[in-house]
């Protein structure tokens, strides 16, 4: 899965019933080393990044090397 890219990764992942979404997200940043993974689904990222800039409700992900601000709202 290394050597795959990140949509062919979670689509293997995803088909073969391993594991949900926010499972195959966690994966790929944290064992696959994945820079450009925002786990949508999970609760905390959501409520860090609309406490952080203020937000009513969160729009979109950042489009390159999303995985630097996850680590920081989940570690900080």
């Amino acid at each position: 899965m290394a050597e795959q890219s990140d949509t062919e990764a979670f689509w293997h992942m995803w088909r073969s019933a391993i594991a949900g979404r926010w499972t195959v997200d966690m994966f790929a940043m944290f064992h696959l080393g994945r820079p450009d993974v925002f786990p949508l689904g999970d609760l905390a990222v959501r409520k860090g990044l609309q406490e952080l800039y203020k937000l009513k409700v969160l729009c979109f992900p950042w489009p390159h090397h999303q995985v630097a601000p996850v680590c920081y709202l989940l570690c900080g």
